[in-house]
């Protein structure tokens, strides 16, 4: 028995530091106060701590600073696939962001509304809602949508799907524990439902600041 578990210490050692080895030399590094981002080096790091910067910037006046987080910033498959091993399946897929601080972007995100969308995430992630220790999937991505201004998902877009699948408006809010097979139906239902929801909040508030729309609804309100 404790031969095995020597073993597998040993193992995991080797694994710890072969991914080191391998990160250290297919990515560049660059580090600051509100990130540390590893980019495969066939991006060029300054025009991608550009975007981060950009995106981080609308993120504070849209909605309030992210905290620190780990950036990779991946232009091959196995590189994403270590984030998302499931990567390939759902071909919408830009990004994903992991345990509320580490955001994982493929060569189809590295853009400045991907990494906005994201970023939202670790700005909004562990935030109590409504008593619950997170909001709901439609909120959380519906926040991220309205920040980054993703036309993808405008209102327009979202009622013709939802009218082209038979899809009552408010299905999405109602069935949050369905948010992924929704959205393997058709990604405008989902994150169309979620941005149309988040922009009636903020219009019904009648507030120029989501931060403080958001606040007050996972405060209890409506």
């Amino acid at each position: 028995m404790l031969k095995f578990i020597r073993y597998f210490l040993f193992v995991g050692v080797c694994f710890i530091l072969f991914i080191f080895v391998l990160i250290y030399t297919n990515f560049n590094v660059h580090r600051n106060s509100d990130y540390t981002v590893f980019v495969q080096n066939e991006y060029v790091i300054k025009d991608i701590v550009t975007l981060i910067d950009q995106s981080i910037e609308t993120v504070k006046v849209k909605l309030w600073a992210p905290k620190k987080s780990i950036i990779f910033i991946c232009r091959t498959n196995w590189c994403y696939r270590i984030f998302s091993p499931s990567y390939g399946y759902a071909s919408f897929e830009k990004a994903i962001t992991i345990e509320g601080h580490i955001v994982a972007v493929n060569r189809n995100g590295a853009n400045r509304k991907i990494l906005t969308h994201e970023l939202t995430h670790v700005a909004t992630a562990n935030m109590k809602c409504n008593g619950k220790d997170q909001m709901p999937e439609w909120l959380s991505e519906g926040i991220a949508v309205f920040v980054s201004d993703d036309e993808r998902y405008s209102r327009a877009n979202f009622l013709a799907s939802a009218e082209k699948n038979n899809m009552e408006i408010d299905y999405v809010m109602k069935n949050n524990d369905k948010w992924n097979l929704i959205t393997r139906v058709d990604p405008v239902l989902s994150y169309g439902a979620a941005l149309y929801y988040v922009n009636d909040m903020v219009h019904k508030a009648g507030e120029d600041s989501i931060g403080k729309v958001i606040v007050d609804y996972c405060n209890g309100g409506k």
